[in-house]
């Protein structure tokens, strides 16, 4: 696997792991990552529910793989860690995340990457923005 522990770190993902303690215990992603600012409270509200949900021990059991846009949508990868004998999550409590994630990814897809305000999804030349 390929290092990325002297590749800058996007802004808006700084603020992300600044913000979030017991998701991101002071690391970024493991695959770099950026977030277009206008997805930044998108992101923070998605990271503040995954935390409630899973809670402090819950998320010292799982890694923040991605943040990324794709297909004007906001992609969040997450997965489970062998965390030194703390608990995993129940499947439950994981099933409920993965639905946190899809409503956020969902509601990316109608706020402007750029500004935040509400918007639609365009094909631009075939890139979709």
């Amino acid at each position: 696997m390929a290092s990325y522990e002297n590749t800058p770190i996007d802004p808006c993902i700084q603020r992300i792991v600044d913000g979030h303690p017991p998701l991101f215990r002071g690391r970024a992603p493991v695959v770099t990552s950026d977030l277009p600012e206008g997805w930044f409270a998108i992101a923070d509200q998605l990271c503040s529910s995954i935390e409630r949900e899973l809670g402090k021990q819950g998320c010292a059991a799982v890694e923040v793989r991605q943040i990324k846009e794709k297909f004007a949508s906001l992609r969040f990868y997450l997965r489970e860690v062998d965390a030194n004998g703390v608990q995993l999550p129940s499947e439950d409590a994981m099933s409920r995340v993965r639905n946190l994630i899809a409503d956020a990814s969902s509601l990316s897809e109608r706020t402007c990457l750029v500004c935040g305000a509400t918007g639609a999804v365009h094909n631009v030349d075939g890139y979709m923005a």
